[in-house]
């Protein structure tokens, strides 16, 4: 998934990325869906069983990627959780200095961070 390692003391990718897997478009149940599940999320972060209201969950992405609201989107339908978007005030991206303006690109060598 990442370009060859840069070289001795530069840092590198270790991702993988599986494409034998079939997509997953129906489960009976939660426990069929891989990943982190809400309960895990829950569990890390020591937030209370019934919701985490006024604590913050950063996800820290090299670089930026710009699906990460639609991402987040998919993976709270998927467990039947309310919607966390820029609209609502639950979503917010940030740039490496804390503001607004776009993080930067994912360099051409690495088109694929978004993926992690």
């Amino acid at each position: 998934m990442c370009a060859p390692s840069p070289g001795p003391d530069q840092a590198s990718c270790l991702a993988l990325l599986r494409t034998d897997l079939p997509p997953l478009h129906s489960a009976k149940d939660e426990s069929q869906i891989p990943g982190y599940h809400p309960k895990d999320i829950q569990s890390a972060y020591d937030l209370p069983r019934h919701g985490g209201d006024g604590r913050t969950v950063a996800i820290v992405n090299a670089f930026d990627n710009p699906n990460a609201e639609s991402d987040l989107a998919v993976y709270r339908r998927t467990f039947h959780l309310p919607p966390c978007t820029t609209a609502n005030g639950c979503f917010r991206k940030i740039n490496q200095n804390g503001g607004t303006t776009p993080p930067p690109p994912s360099p051409p060598t690495t088109p694929n961070w978004a993926l992690e």
